[in-house]
């Protein structure tokens, strides 16, 4: 092809290149999907929450034999350290000490009542808003105090009528103290016994938390009823309840952590201090797992239909 006078191959290829993209123009090609978006900026508040969270499923979610094994092993251990050593002490090794009076003296009910917080709402959610079936679960809660008050008072018993005083004449302990005296006796400590006994108990209810994101994914399941066999009215309602009551629950699980974390310390003071001897505290400790045992490994998995254990639903959201 002849070239045009005045122009050169050069110039003419250079007018036939696309024209430049005007700045609008990329504007425009970038707002058409091709570029990523991003994420919408995190709260502070919910950043802190999730932190908070996290730590409380690490306290609260420790596999239970590894728990048992910790306070099994550490009542012991520190008893051992309390007779080869004269440990210094400290205020928190004092009786009068606060978290001691106003703690440790009513421990069972604190731990009772937190307890039957999260127990309700976590069960009124995953049993379908069913009412009858969470006073079902509750009940778990009476065979935990039966065995508070069987052991402790099995407990004085056997110091009572295994025992005697330094002063012959006086016969009962009661009296043997109030006259400053000292009762010999095999005490098994009531204190180990309730500590542990605490722990357990929240440890072991505190479970249904684990999977808690699986069941609202399950619930949001549009073939949830064919998979697990429940009715719509019952998705329905526990789907609303779900939505409603977790803030609530994550709540509790956070006053049941700090409360776990006072009792794993108060059972570190009572084991480390010279408040009874190592057999003393050792068996307190075996019997609190001996009746964890017989009531989450025997009772309720058994007797299910009458006492429900923890996570009993329909839904079947627990691994």
């Amino acid at each position: 092809m002849a070239v045009p006078k005045g122009e050169s191959i050069s110039s003419q290829i250079q007018s036939r290149k696309p024209p430049k993209k005007l700045p609008t123009q990329r504007k425009a090609s970038n707002a058409s999907g091709k570029m990523p978006v991003l994420a919408q900026p995190i709260h502070v508040g919910h950043f802190l929450l999730m932190v908070v969270m996290k730590l409380c499923r690490k306290v609260l979610l420790m596999d239970i034999s590894v728990k048992i094994g910790i306070y099994v092993v550490g009542v012991f251990v520190a008893s051992v350290i309390a007779d080869l050593f004269v440990v210094p002490p400290m205020y928190f090794s004092r009786r009068d000490n606060l978290l001691n009076l106003f703690f440790v003296n009513f421990g069972w009910i604190w731990t009772v009542v937190m307890l039957s917080v999260f127990i309700s709402l976590t069960s009124y959610v995953y049993t379908g808003c069913n009412v009858n079936l969470v006073k079902k679960h509750l009940l778990r809660l009476a065979i935990a105090t039966f065995w508070w008050y069987v052991c402790t008072t099995a407990f004085d018993h056997i110091a009572q009528t295994t025992g005697i005083c330094t002063e012959i004449k006086l016969t009962t302990r009661h009296k043997c103290k109030q006259a400053g005296r000292v009762w010999l006796a095999f005490d098994v400590s009531g204190h180990v016994f309730l500590l542990t006994h605490n722990l357990l108990t929240i440890v072991e209810e505190c479970r249904v938390f684990k999977d808690w994101r699986r069941l609202r994914e399950l619930l949001q399941n549009p073939d949830v009823q064919q998979m697990r066999k429940v009715s719509s009215e019952e998705v329905n309602l526990s789907k609303d309840a779900n939505e409603k009551l977790t803030p609530y629950i994550k709540a509790a699980i956070i006053m049941l952590t700090l409360f776990t974390l006072v009792w794993e310390f108060m059972l570190l003071i009572t084991s480390v201090y010279r408040f009874h001897s190592l057999a003393e505290k050792v068996a307190a400790s075996m019997v609190s797992v001996i009746c964890w045992f017989i009531s989450y490994r025997v009772i309720y998995p058994t007797y299910s239909y009458t006492i429900p254990y923890p996570g009993q639903t329909p839904f079947r959201y627990m691994t």
